[in-house]
Formats: structure tokens, sequence, C-alpha cells
């Protein structure tokens, strides 16, 4: 059973989603490759992970298409603003914003963690006096560095922007 262990309000300075790019929904799910491929090729080798502004793998999230249910996944990091996007990669830049970022444990094995994040993410975010704002068009998977997808359970992080609520 998955379990949100807290959520965290952070102000995200302008900033630029950097990473490797594929379209999802509608159908079947390209992420897991994606994510397999980066690592076994060290894709994210050249972005200076130093210069993330978390020290996350980031899967961002938008430019939702209702039409057909697709959206655009960067698998990446969270850069600062402006940051040089080397060939090959996609980017998105973010404006300021308020975010909720949770962290959410539970099986990987069932997918049970990856499946309900967004909800305990926004679940959280409204218990703690705020909304989420989806007029920023985006929201995020984000990974420790160190997870393995081969374990059984382990924790994720999720961010959505946030606004207090009125």
């Amino acid at each position: 059973m998955e379990i949100l262990g807290n959520i965290d309000f952070v102000e995200l300075p302008a900033s630029r989603i950097v990473g490797i790019e594929v379209v999802n929904g509608g159908g079947d799910n390209p992420v897991p490759a994606l994510w397999e491929q980066i690592f076994s090729q060290n894709k994210l080798n050249v972005l200076h992970s130093e210069q993330a502004l978390l020290d996350l793998f980031i899967g961002w999230m938008g430019e939702y298409n209702p039409e057909n249910g697709t959206f655009t996944y960067i698998a990446g990091y969270l850069m600062p603003s402006g940051n040089k996007v080397p060939d090959g990669f996609s980017y998105r830049d973010i404006p300021v914003c308020q975010i909720g970022l949770g962290t959410i444990n539970g099986s990987f094995a069932n997918g049970e963690v990856f499946a309900h994040s967004h909800e305990m993410t926004i679940e959280g975010i409204r218990k703690a006096g705020y909304e989420p704002d989806y007029s920023y068009g985006w929201s995020a998977e984000a990974y420790p560095k160190d997870l393995s997808f081969e374990a059984i359970e382990g924790t994720i992080n999720y961010i959505c922007p946030c606004k207090k609520s009125i």
C-alpha cells in the first residue's frame, strides 16, 4: 500500500526542464523504455547534474491534448533558467511558481506508487490549505538518483504547481 510520507512547499525559481522527450497516452506507455534507455546509455551525463535545481531525476508531463489523450513527457533534470540544451535534447521553460513536492512510499512491484502519486500529492496539497494550480499546465514525477526500479518497494516524489487556497 502506498503512503504519502510528507509534502513540502517550495518556491521554484524560473527554470528549465531539459531531457529526452516522448509522447505518452492513447496506447502503449513509452516511458519505462525511455528511462531504461537513458540509464543504460547514460544519456543524462551531458547535463551537468550538479547544476540541477532539485537533486532528482524529473519526468515532466505537460501539453495535454484532450482530443487524443496524449501528453508530452520529458525525462531529465530541472535546470536553471536559460541552461544550455545539448543537441538531441528537448526543453520547456518553467516560470516562477510554488510547488507541492509529495514524497510517496509504496510498492514498485505492482506499480501502486506510480499509479497513485498524482492523486496522493493533490490530496496532501489540499489538506495543507493549498490547491493545485493547473494554469501552469504541467506536473512531474521525481525520482531519487539512487532509485532502483527493480526494487519491490521504494520512495518517489511527485511535483505539482499549487497556490494557497482562498
